[in-house]
C-alpha cells in the first residue's frame, strides 16, 4: 500500500480493534475463551485488517461468507464473493424466521456438537450486529478517504503537468527574447555603419564642393577623443588667401559648422614653398 493509504487504513484498524476489545469480554467466559474471530460486512474487505487483528488478538481470524454455508440451489445467481456484505441480513433473517435449527454459518468442522438455545444465539447476534455495522461503516469511511486521496493525487499530477508545460513555454519565450535582442543589436550596428558611411561620403562631397582651386588636401581624420562629431582637415595651399577662402566656404556650408584654423605653417613641398594647414570642423546634426 502507498504511505498515505497505509496511514488511513492503520487508523481504521485501531478503531475496529477497540470495538472488538469492548465486546470480547461479554462473549467469552473463564471456561470458554475466544479461539477464532470471523469478520463480515464491508469492513472485512479493508486492506490488511485480517492480519492486523490476528496479530493483536493472537487468535485465528477468517472472513465469514454465509453463501458458502447456505443451501443455495444455484450459486451462480448470487455474487458469492460479496457474501460478507450480506452477513447481517442473513443473521437477522435467521432470528426473524427461527432458522437457527437448520442453518449454521460456521464451517462444518467448526460447528459445536451440542445445540445452542435460541436465547444464546440471540445474545450472540445482539453483540455481533454492532460489530458488523461498525465494520460496514468503517469500510465506507475508509473507501471514501482512499477515493479522496486518489482524487488529490490526480489533481496534483495535473498541476505538475501544467507547471512543466508553463516552464517549457517560459524557456521558449526566453530563447525568443534573446534572439530578438540579438537581431535588434545587429540592426543597430548596420544602421550605425550606414550612418558612418553616409557621414564620410557627405563630408567628402561637401569639402570637394567648397575647396578652392589653389588648395589641396593631404588627410581627413575624425577626432576620436571628442564627444562631438568633429573632423580634422589637413592640406596645403600656395597662398594664405586660398586658405581663408576655403574656411569662408566651409562656414557657408549647410552641413558643416564652426570651421576653425588650428595650424598654419610654411613648408617646402614638391620643391616649392607652400603653407600647410589644419582646420577643425564639426558636422551639423539632423
Amino acid at each position: 500500500l502507498d504511505e498515505d493509504v497505509s496511514k488511513i487504513a492503520n487508523s481504521i484498524h485501531v478503531k475496529l480493534l477497540e470495538q472488538i476489545e469492548r465486546v470480547s469480554p461479554q462473549l467469552a467466559s473463564d471456561e470458554k475463551k475466544i479461539k477464532k474471530i470471523y469478520l463480515s460486512g464491508g469492513g472485512a474487505f479493508l486492506p490488511g485488517i485480517r492480519d492486523f487483528i490476528e496479530e493483536k488478538k493472537g487468535v485465528e481470524v477468517k472472513i465469514l461468507n454465509p453463501f458458502e454455508i447456505l443451501p443455495i440451489k444455484s450459486k451462480e445467481e448470487v455474487e458469492t464473493q460479496d457474501g460478507p456484505l450480506y452477513s447481517v441480513a442473513t443473521g437477522l433473517a435467521m432470528l426473524g424466521f427461527d432458522m437457527q435449527k437448520t442453518i449454521n454459518l460456521l464451517p462444518l468442522e467448526e460447528r459445536p456438537k451440542e445445540k445452542r438455545s435460541p436465547i444464546a444465539v440471540g445474545n450472540v447476534g445482539v453483540f455481533l450486529v454492532p460489530i458488523l455495522v461498525t465494520l460496514s461503516g468503517i469500510y465506507y469511511t475508509q473507501h471514501t478517504k482512499v477515493k479522496s486521496v486518489e482524487n488529490l493525487r490526480i489533481k496534483v499530477k495535473r498541476i505538475q503537468e501544467e507547471d512543466l508545460r508553463l516552464k517549457k513555454q517560459v524557456k521558449e519565450i526566453a530563447v525568443l527574447e534573446t534572439k530578438e535582442k540579438e537581431i535588434k543589436s545587429r540592426i543597430e550596428i548596420i544602421k550605425h555603419l550606414k550612418r558612418g558611411r553616409f557621414t564620410v561620403l557627405k563630408l567628402l562631397d561637401e569639402i570637394n564642393r567648397t575647396l578652392p582651386d589653389g588648395v589641396w588636401l593631404t588627410a581627413l581624420e575624425k577626432d576620436k577623443k571628442s564627444l562631438k562629431d568633429q573632423w580634422t582637415i589637413r592640406g596645403a595651399s600656395l597662398s594664405v588667401q586660398d586658405i581663408v577662402k576655403f574656411i569662408r566656404n566651409l562656414k557657408r556650408s549647410p552641413y558643416l559648422r564652426n570651421p576653425e584654423l588650428v595650424l598654419s605653417e610654411r613648408k617646402k613641398m614638391g620643391g616649392q614653398k607652400a603653407i600647410a594647414f589644419e582646420i577643425r570642423v564639426s558636422i551639423k546634426k539632423g
